[in-house]
């Protein structure tokens, strides 16, 4: 983890303008409960670049490790608009919510929250049944 660390800080020295390296070092940080320094990483790698969704998504989490909900609302509204589907968003985004005192809001994330899951596995599960059957149809006859 130190060697990818410095890795990355190399290479910010190297492409200080690099938002993938700032979204890596922050998820570094976020790993070791450092939200501080995710924080710094993750706002640093969105401003660098405002379609990186994950960025969004970084940096609201790590708020919310923080306990600054308020805080974390906008980046996860921001993520959410880019992942509507995201699971992980709402739920987030619920956290924020529910820190910041907003409750209704809170709930309606997480039943959507709910529903993301809900469609994401059924698409899983139609995936994995597709996969089943056309192995199926290529496997060679058994006498």
């Amino acid at each position: 983890m130190e060697q990818a660390r410095k890795n990355f800080q190399e290479e910010l020295e190297i492409d200080p303008q690099n938002a993938v390296a700032e979204f890596v070092l922050g998820q570094l940080a976020a790993d070791v409960k450092d939200n501080a320094t995710a924080i710094q990483h993750f706002t640093r790698a969105t401003k660098l670049d405002t379609g990186f969704m994950e960025a969004y998504l970084g940096l609201g989490t790590a708020l919310n490790s923080a306990k600054q909900f308020a805080q974390a609302i906008p980046p996860l509204e921001t993520y959410e608009k880019m992942a509507p589907d995201s699971p992980t968003g709402h739920y987030q985004l619920a956290v924020a919510y529910a820190g910041a005192g907003r409750r209704e809001d809170s709930n309606r994330e997480a039943a959507l929250q709910r529903q993301s899951s809900e469609a994401l596995e059924s698409v899983k599960r139609k995936a994995a049944t597709a996969i089943e059957n056309q192995s199926g149809s290529h496997a060679p006859e058994q006498k």
